[in-house]
């Protein structure tokens, strides 16, 4: 190639990408506002999508529920699933109020937007405690689990593109970064106040999902002047141990 063709090249390049970027901007940002009110968000885009990617009569969301959050939960899942209705602009599953306060919220729209939303990752054991603790083992589990229902539905879709994959943290107070899936604090580092997004990671929900996990986690072991969160090994693969301990069912989803 020529120069004034590299450049011009690299031209096309960038203007793809900015409207990639602007177009992801102008599907989270509704939703991000919609929760607002909310502690965690998980959101993933078709980078390639389109406004009428997803039929719902491609998708089955309660039996996918079941099928990912097999032994999560308990009946809050089939709560979960019978919520379940179709609106205007897809999927929408709220449990216990209103959608913009409820304490679970999950989206799935046409146009291709995945959002999980949990208002309760942040929790005091009494009104007295100091801080909210953050379990984030139990984030890791919810990161996993909106990963592995997003490529069930994308390939219900036929859509094997990139995604964008966000995810949002707003603590209203400090908080202990905990890192036991039971609530056992163990040598807790307090992070303060504030919003604390991850991402966006882009990439292909065919390959391996704990990567992904990896990179959205991290920012917040970052925030807690942690190297990286404790669950990887150097490829950004699940130890073991972690893995054996994963809810039913979803370790057999991951890969």
């Amino acid at each position: 190639m020529t120069e004034p063709e590299i450049r011009d090249a690299y031209r096309r390049i960038h203007a793809t990408r900015a409207t990639i970027d602007a177009r992801e901007r102008e599907l989270i940002e509704p939703e991000l506002k919609r929760r607002e009110k909310a502690d965690e968000s998980i959101l993933v885009t078709p980078l390639y999508g389109h406004a009428g990617l997803l039929d719902p009569r491609q998708i089955t969301i309660p039996d996918d529920l079941q099928a990912v959050f097999q032994g999560e939960g308990g009946n809050f899942v089939q709560e979960l699933s019978f919520a379940v209705k179709i609106h205007s602009d897809g999927y929408q599953a709220v449990l216990g109020g209103a959608a913009e306060d409820a304490p679970v919220y999950l989206a799935v729209l046409k146009n291709g937007l995945i959002h999980w939303s949990f208002d309760r990752a942040l929790l005091k054991e009494s009104d007295k405690a100091q801080h909210y603790d953050y379990e984030s083992s139990s984030a890791l589990y919810r990161i996993l689990e909106t990963l592995v229902l997003a490529r069930l539905i994308y390939e219900r879709a036929e859509y094997r593109g990139p995604v964008r994959v966000r995810y949002r943290l707003t603590a209203p107070g400090s908080f202990i970064l905990d890192r036991n899936p039971h609530g056992l604090t163990i040598h807790p580092t307090t992070i303060s106040a504030g919003t604390y997004p991850s991402g966006p990671v882009d990439a292909c929900l065919q390959g391996g999902l704990t990567q992904i996990a990896k990179e959205l986690l991290d920012p917040i072991f970052h925030a807690a002047g942690k190297v990286a969160a404790p669950w990887f090994d150097p490829n950004g693969n699940l130890v073991e141990e972690k893995r054996k301990g994963l809810p039913p069912g979803l370790a057999d989803h991951l890969d």
